[in-house]
């Protein structure tokens, strides 16, 4: 079994953001809009994550306000993400059925399960922004995250395209209507 800890070093939840995979696009009440650095094969790509562990199950029957929140982040993201890059729309991926600890041991213990959305902008064209061009390959199709069927490309962009990703980005919520 592994120690809580090590779990919140792991957990995209728990462990902290502004490090080099993960930058805080957004704070709500209950959760965080945290930006992907490390593959952006889809412009903007992020997860949408509760600040605290829950469940899916208990995400969906019991609570309602950390639900209500991430629909409202989703909404606030998808006019952002229209207004700035030309996003067509966005692929909502719900997970978070951590099912095996770090030393690869069945659990199913409630204190792993961190429901979080991956947030998937999805374009219909090529997209030039900061210097650099974004091909959504998988365009018209179902969507694919598996490295090996070749259909998804891991795109590792600059220091200087995240910033400019995140200045926008917060400028943009700071001037949205409120949630």
């Amino acid at each position: 079994m592994v120690d809580d800890e090590t779990i919140r070093k792991q957990c995209i939840g728990c462990r902290g953001v502004e490090n080099e995979k993960d930058i805080l696009l957004y704070r709500g009440k209950l959760i965080k809009v945290v930006l992907s650095t490390d593959n952006q094969c889809w412009l903007g790509r992020c997860v949408i994550v509760p600040d605290e562990h829950i469940s899916p199950v208990d995400l969906y029957a019991s609570r309602h306000d950390v639900y209500q929140e991430i629909g409202a982040a989703i909404a606030m993201m998808t006019r952002c993400y229209r207004h700035l890059f030309g996003m067509a729309y966005p692929n909502i991926c719900q997970l978070g059925n951590l099912t095996k600890d770090l030393n690869g041991c069945i659990t199913t213990e409630d204190r792993y399960h961190h429901v979080h959305f991956h947030y998937i902008p999805r374009y219909d064209k090529p997209v030039q922004y900061a210097g650099e061009t974004f091909v959504d390959k998988q365009w018209g199709r179902g969507l694919n995250v598996d490295r090996e069927s070749g259909l998804l490309d891991f795109k590792e962009v600059s220091p200087r395209t995240i910033q400019a990703i995140v200045t926008q980005v917060r400028e943009y919520i700071d001037n949205d209507l409120p949630l």
